[in-house]
């Protein structure tokens, strides 16, 4: 099994909040370059993954996730 939280190595962590910031935290370092070079100026990439990260804590305080899919699909605006 695989715990996207690092710190949280026994699976048991209660504290969703900071559960869903570390979280964020990988997948941002992961997506923001790809996020920027699309949408370059035109994205707020703080308040994406603040809301992302809202977004997680909301979900983790119902249900408790170890594997996490996400799927970015991207198109071209001319």
């Amino acid at each position: 099994m695989f715990n996207w939280d690092p710190q949280d190595t026994d699976y048991t962590n209660t504290n969703d909040s900071k559960h869903g910031r570390n979280i964020a935290k990988h997948v941002r370092a992961v997506t923001e370059p790809l996020l920027t070079s699309h949408f370059g100026n035109s994205i707020n990439i703080d308040a994406l993954f603040k809301k992302f990260e809202k977004h997680l804590a909301e979900h983790l305080a119902n249900r408790k996730t170890r594997h996490l899919n996400i799927v970015i699909s991207l198109t071209k605006n001319e």
